[in-house]
């Protein structure tokens, strides 16, 4: 039993890096997009300005999805597992993009 708890948090270790590390891929991949797009020069206080954003769009989409389980499960006490593990997914993305806006504003302050 204890050898199977210590597997099973070593896998979700592993997904969370696999989660971080996908992130920060699509991170980069919108600031190239972007700079392309708009023709900016791409220099680190640019990116931090568009991940700022980026991040800002992530928090707002997880907290207005906060707010639409809260309504939701207080009409169904037994929301389908679909549900909860969309809740869950767009819960963690709120606590990354929390993270990533405090740090962009960090480095565009610095």
């Amino acid at each position: 039993m204890n050898s199977l708890v210590t597997f099973i948090r070593i896998i979700g270790l592993l997904l969370t890096l696999f989660v971080f590390t996908m992130i920060v891929k699509f991170t980069n991949i919108i600031v190239d997009f972007v700079v392309k797009i708009l023709g900016l020069e791409k220099n680190l206080d640019t990116e931090n300005i568009i991940v700022l954003f980026f991040y800002l769009f992530l928090g707002s989409i997880s907290l207005i999805m906060l707010f639409v389980d809260e309504r939701y499960n207080k009409v169904n006490f037994e929301p389908p597992l679909w549900r909860r593990l969309i809740s869950l997914y767009f819960n963690f993305l709120g606590i990354v993009s929390i993270f990533f806006v405090l740090l962009s504003i960090y480095l565009l302050v610095k």
